[in-house]
This record gives C-alpha cells, sequence and structure tokens, in this order.
C-alpha cells in the first residue's frame, strides 16, 4: 500500500514540475503599472504669484500625466503659515505673507509647485488733521509760495498697496500738486478775489471704497505777478456773425490779468484790408466778433507798470459757416471722442479711457458760441460714463452717478443745455434728461421694467420732446416718444423698432425718424408726424432712419404754412452691404444715393442751413475701414480722418 502511495506522490510531483517549466503560451505574466511622471496645478502662477486677500480661498487643481497612470491620487503641501491647503486643494489665505503650495503624486513622487502671495486689503484711509487746528483747514493768502501739507495714515498698517491717489473736488479753489504714490501731497490755493471752499480726498489705489477726506478754506489773497502770457486757442476760425472768446493764460498759472494793462491789435495782411473781426478787451478775455470774410493776427500785449511788456497772438480766420462735427476716432488703439471744427480736431475724452461723442448743439451764450457734444467715456471694467463736454475737454460735466450711464444726444437753448440718455440703476437701463448738470435727472416712464434707452431730445417753450426705445407690456422693444415725460408708443402690434431722431417744426409739427421690423422681421426705415407712422419713405429694402431735419416756409399767402421740405439721414442694404441714403421731398420723399454702393457707409445726421443740406456719417476706405465723412448738398467731401466714424453735425 505504502509503495502505491508513493509512486502517486511521485507522479503529481513530476505532473506539477512538467507544468511549471512548460513552454505554454497561456502561461500568467503580469503586467506592469504605469507610474505618474509628471504633475500640473491650475492655475498656475507662470505669470506670477496667485493673489488672495486675508480670509479669501482659492481651489487648485491638479493633472496628474501621463493620462493612463494607475494611481492618480496627489498630497498638498503649504509650505508657509501663510496659507493652509487642504487634501482637496483649497486654500485659505490666513496672513500676509507669501508661501509654496505643492501638490505630490502619491506613486512615484512627481511634483509640481504655485506660489500664493497674501495680500491684506486696505480698510481705512484717514487724513492726518491736527487737533488742534482749526477744521476746516484754512489756507491764507499763499497762494502758490507756501501750500500746505496733508498726511494720510492707511489702516491696517500692515496693508499691502498703500498707495494713494490725491484729489481736490474744486480745481477752481484748490489743486493737489502731485499724484505719486506717497502718503502726503502739497495743497495749493488758486487766488480768488472771494473765499473758496474744497475737499481734497485722498483714495485707496487698490480699493476705491476705502478713502479720507478734510475740507480746505482758500482765503482770498494777493497773486504773484505774470511773467508770460499766451493766448488760447492760439489759432481760430469763425463763421461770419459769430462771437468767441480767446482766454488770456497767464504763468504762473495763479497769476493774475489786469485788463486795464492789457492791449490787443488786429494785424492785417494787408493795410488796405478792412478787418474780418472786431476785438474787445474784457477781464475776462478778449471777445471777437467775426464781421466779414479774411483772416487777420491777434496781437496781445500785457505791460503793467514797472515790468516789462510781454506779447502772445492768435491767428484768426473768418469763413462763411463752421461745421462743428462730433464723433470717434481711433488714436493708438483707443477709441477717443473729438469734436471736429471745419476738420481741425480737438480731443475731448481721455485716452486711458474709450470715448465716444455722439451728438452736438450750438448755442449763442452770453453773446458767446458754445459748441455742447454728448457722449460718454468707458473704462476697462466696461461701465460707460455719460459726458458733455462744453466748447472743449477743459470744461467736462460729468452725468453719470457712478453707474453705467451714457448720454446719447444733447439740445442746447442758450445757457440751458438738455441730455438724454440711460443711466442704470442697478438692474435695468432707465431712460433719463438731465438738464443743465448731474443734479436730479427726469426719469421718463415705460410700461416694462427692461431696459430702455432716450436716444434724441428737442426742447422748445418749456417741453421736452424725446424719443428711444423701451418695453412696452408684451416685453417688446418698441419705438418710444415722450413729450412732457408722458410716453407715446409709436408701433401696434408687436413690432420690434426704436426712434432715433425727433425734430419740432417752425409750424410746431413734430417729427420722428427710426425704424419698425416688417413681417418678415426685417427693419425698414420709418417716418411719424405727431406720433403717427407716415409712409412716404420709397425704401423697400433692410434701412435704418438716424436723422431728420424739417424745414418750413410760409404760402403764397403768406400766411398758411406750405408743405414741409423733409430730409431724413440713415442706410439702407443694397444686398450686399449697408450704404448711405439721403431721402427728402415734401408729400413723398426720393432716395438720394449719397455712396453708390460696393463699400458699407452710413449716414448718421443731417443738418440743413438757409443753402446747404449736410450729411454725416462715415464710409469705409480700400482697406476696409471706417472714414468721418460729410456730405454737402449729395456731394461726397474727403475724409476728414481715418479710422473714425462722424455721428452729428451741426453748421452756423
Amino acid at each position: 500500500m505504502k509503495k502505491y502511495l508513493f509512486s502517486a506522490m511521485a507522479a503529481l510531483v513530476l505532473l506539477a514540475s512538467k507544468l511549471g517549466c512548460s513552454g505554454d503560451s497561456h502561461a500568467f505574466v503580469p503586467t506592469p503599472s504605469v507610474k505618474p511622471t509628471s504633475v500640473e496645478i491650475s492655475p498656475n502662477s507662470s505669470l506670477g504669484p496667485i493673489e488672495l486677500k486675508v480670509g479669501e480661498t482659492q481651489k487648485l487643481s491638479a493633472k496628474v500625466l501621463p493620462e493612463n497612470a494607475e494611481n492618480k491620487q496627489v498630497t498638498w503641501e503649504s509650505w508657509s503659515d501663510a496659507v493652509t491647503v487642504n487634501k482637496d486643494g483649497l486654500l485659505t489665505a490666513v496672513r500676509k505673507g507669501d508661501a509654496i503650495i505643492t501638490a505630490t503624486a502619491v506613486d512615484g513622487g512627481a511634483w509640481s509647485l504655485v506660489r500664493v502671495n497674501v495680500l491684506v486689503e486696505v480698510e481705512k484711509v484717514r487724513i492726518i488733521i491736527n487737533p488742534n487746528d482749526p477744521y476746516p483747514i484754512k489756507i491764507p493768502d499763499i497762494h502758490g509760495y507756501n501750500p500746505i501739507v496733508l498726511k494720510a495714515e492707511v489702516l491696517p498698517t500692515d496693508a499691502s498697496d498703500k498707495r494713494l491717489i490725491w484729489t481736490s473736488s474744486n480745481t477752481n479753489v484748490a489743486v493737489v500738486l502731485t499724484d505719486q504714490a506717497t502718503d502726503q501731497v502739497l495743497v495749493m490755493g488758486i487766488p480768488n478775489i472771494t473765499e473758496g471752499r474744497a475737499t481734497i480726498t485722498a483714495t485707496s489705489a487698490s480699493n476705491g471704497n476705502a478713502f479720507g477726506t478734510c475740507e480746505v478754506i482758500v482765503l482770498p489773497g494777493p497773486p504773484p505777478p505774470a511773467t508770460d502770457i499766451a493766448l488760447s486757442p492760439s489759432t481760430l476760425e469763425m463763421a461770419v456773425g459769430n462771437v468767441e472768446k480767446i482766454f488770456v493764460i497767464p504763468s504762473p498759472i495763479n497769476a493774475a490779468i489786469d485788463a486795464n494793462y492789457l492791449t490787443c491789435e488786429i494785424v492785417l495782411p494787408n493795410e488796405d484790408d478792412l478787418p474780418p473781426v472786431k476785438r474787445t478787451v474784457t477781464s475776462a478775455g478778449i471777445i471777437i466778433e467775426a464781421l466779414r470774410l479774411g483772416s487777420a493776427f491777434i496781437l496781445a500785449t500785457y505791460e503793467p507798470p514797472g515790468a516789462r511788456p510781454i506779447y502772445s497772438g492768435c491767428t484768426v480766420t473768418v469763413t462763411d459757416h463752421i461745421e462743428y462735427v462730433a464723433g470717434v476716432e481711433i488714436v493708438g488703439g483707443v477709441s477717443v471722442a473729438k469734436l471736429w471744427k471745419n476738420g481741425s480736431a480737438m480731443e475731448l475724452s481721455d485716452r486711458t479711457r474709450n470715448g465716444d461723442a455722439k451728438s452736438v448743439s450750438i448755442a449763442t451764450v452770453s453773446g458767446l458760441t458754445v459748441a455742447y457734444v454728448a457722449g460718454d467715456e468707458t473704462g476697462s471694467d466696461n461701465v460707460s460714463t455719460a459726458k458733455v463736454w462744453v466748447n472743449s475737454n477743459a470744461n467736462t460735466i460729468t452725468l453719470g452717478d457712478g453707474k453705467d450711464s451714457k448720454a446719447n444726444s444733447v439740445f442746447a437753448d442758450g445757457s440751458d443745455f438738455y441730455v438724454a440718455g440711460y443711466q442704470s440703476d442697478g438692474a435695468r437701463k432707465v431712460p433719463v434728461v438731465w438738464k443743465n448738470g448731474p443734479s436730479n435727472p427726469t426719469r421718463l416712464t415705460v410700461d416694462d421694467n427692461g431696459d430702455a434707452e432716450a436716444n434724441c431730445i428737442v426742447h422748445k417753450e418749456g417741453y421736452d420732446y424725446v424719443v428711444g426705445h423701451g418695453k412696452d407690456s408684451r416685453g417688446i422693444q418698441v419705438p418710444i416718444y415722450w413729450k412732457g415725460g408722458v410716453p407715446m408708443y409709436l408701433t401696434i402690434g408687436g413690432r420690434v423698432g426704436s426712434a432715433n431722431s425727433v425734430f419740432v417744426a417752425e409750424d410746431d409739427s413734430v417729427w420722428i425718424a427710426g425704424w419698425v421690423n416688417n413681417d418678415d422681421g426685417v427693419p425698414m426705415a420709418a417716418l411719424w408726424k405727431n406720433g403717427v407712422r407716415e409712409n412716404i419713405l420709397p425704401t423697400m429694402r433692410s434701412s435704418v432712419a438716424n436723422s431728420v431735419y424739417v424745414t418750413m416756409t410760409k404760402a403764397d399767402d403768406g400766411i398758411n404754412w406750405a408743405p414741409p421740405n423733409i430730409h431724413v439721414a440713415g442706410y439702407e442694404s443694397n444686398g450686399q452691404v449697408p450704404t448711405a441714403r439721403i431721402w427728402e421731398g415734401t408729400t413723398t420723399l426720393a432716395t438720394g444715393y449719397l455712396d453708390g454702393g460696393g463699400t458699407e457707409s452710413r449716414a448718421y445726421s443731417v443738418f440743413v442751413d438757409s443753402q446747404n443740406v449736410y450729411v454725416a456719417g462715415f464710409k469705409n476706405n480700400s482697406s476696409f475701414a471706417p472714414e468721418a465723412r460729410v456730405w454737402k448738398n449729395d456731394r461726397e467731401m474727403p475724409p476728414i480722418a481715418g479710422a473714425s466714424i462722424a455721428k452729428a453735425i451741426a453748421v452756423k
């Protein structure tokens, strides 16, 4: 029995030996695991450390490579107590300082890092005032000779960015002499014959909500003597009948000019020429009245007692009219709001922000010709601020209250000006009208709570005539006409549209230009009279009416009015691109082809004087870049500027 048992066991051992040493291709061979070779952290710090404020958190994610790595687990670690990180890669900023955060693959040890910088935000700025000194701070009789020094404290004391921006609320009273990043500045009073007040503000450069203020009172005192003068502008173009002011700018700027010692001479190209202008020296400047066509040089001499004479001059050219064109030009990649005066450009907006000029209105104020331009400036945060520029960028009026706002139209009536646009209430665009500045704008009512805008305004005999667009009770964007703040919806049947321009004729009829979608949803130029649509536009293609101007004459009986002469500017599609158009006539309007097509062009504004019809817009050049254009009596004038658009025109 033992013999048989031994033989069986031997056989099993032999069989096992053969199986274990066999060349069988189906024998089990284990596959080696793929190990991580690198780790990528997102977001990374390749462009600089990740910045967090104390208390803030940031989620990091780690990508383990290659994609087929078997174990993709990582461990997170912070190498500074300024920042903590949990197992899921969530950072928490604990204190001011720097930290390195690593993510390490559990299998194999591959790793990556990011750098983190923890900042302490400025919470409070306080201008330091001696409690023993009188407040408000008085600047007595210094006027540039002994400016006061202000210093500010930034809290908390370990704030990361202690830079301050110093400003004055009234630079006609006091100015801050430096905008450098410092904790103290010099404040200088501007000489005046009366006492003035200004608020000096120190604002954190990194947190606009942290600021400190103090009030200063500038007492009247004697200004320094003028060592030089300059006439501004140094060149002036005027139309016959216009009156302009030339300012006498002293050096130093806070010096006073005594008009009793200022003389002005008109120098003519030829001695036998009649003077084209009349000049009057006043304490406010040199008043120039254009009498006839021609040119002259205005030579000003300032010679107070005991001082040497100082001189400056201005070249004046008198033409038969002045074209004021408002628009925008791309300069160095920035949109710059501009006013062109007979083609001579004046920059209105700050090149640190994108500007846009959309409307211009000319008025006579105290005998002087004044140009009002409405538009806006937009910062890097894409928030727009409504602006009005009066004659130049030296007199800029900000209309918005810090929220998104735009000024689309301005109408000047003597010393008063009216601006239509919108102002955000935080939830929507609200159509508004500003009068003479930012205070208490009038909100225009609409049925729906959606966005709405006021596009154009005319003021006549105590009434504001305003047009724009907004939502009706069904939430559809429709053209709206407001008279005295009361809305009238210009479309029925739920057609989408907008009212772009309004004109009040001599017979008090109200003409409105815009567009309304047809049954196919295609925009069509539209014209309304007293709120009723006039079917006198000949266009049958996609089109928009942007501006309307109506002139009136008396009938043969000298009592009644003859049919109006209607001028509508806009554009229509020629099947490929929009093309500038003007529609003109009385009872039926004919199409004027400002551009024959083939390249994009648009007309935005029309103005009519006694003899001529002016249209402003743009036309693309051969490089497909827009160029601001004026068409006079349907004839295309040379481009005003490159990479530009003319949006409004007025002629005086």
